[in-house]
């Protein structure tokens, strides 16, 4: 803490600082080229924790994520995570058996 009462930065919080909400976007829609949209979801969440601690903090102006949009999880996502689920149950009830 300073003498403020203020939290000292960390030099890192200048590149931290510097993050745009293109960034951020552009993260999202790296994410969503390979994986599932829940799971793209999931980490963008994360980083908006991060971002809206940083805030609250102090350490932020803007938050970065605060307008980007998640992304649009496909029925096609749901029936994956389904078929999927459903093999491993079968798989770990044949093992145990």
């Amino acid at each position: 803490m300073t003498p403020s009462g203020h939290p000292e930065r960390h030099p890192d919080v200048k590149v931290f600082a510097r993050v745009t909400r293109a960034d951020v976007t552009n993260y999202r829609n790296t994410l969503a080229e390979t994986l599932m949209g829940k799971t793209v979801n999931h980490k963008i969440k994360a980083v908006r924790m991060i971002f809206k601690d940083a805030e609250r903090e102090g350490l932020l102006l803007e938050n970065p994520t605060e307008f980007v949009d998640a992304v649009r999880v496909a029925a096609s996502d749901q029936v994956i995570f389904r078929k999927r689920r459903h093999l491993l149950t079968h798989l770990f009830h044949t093992a145990t058996a």
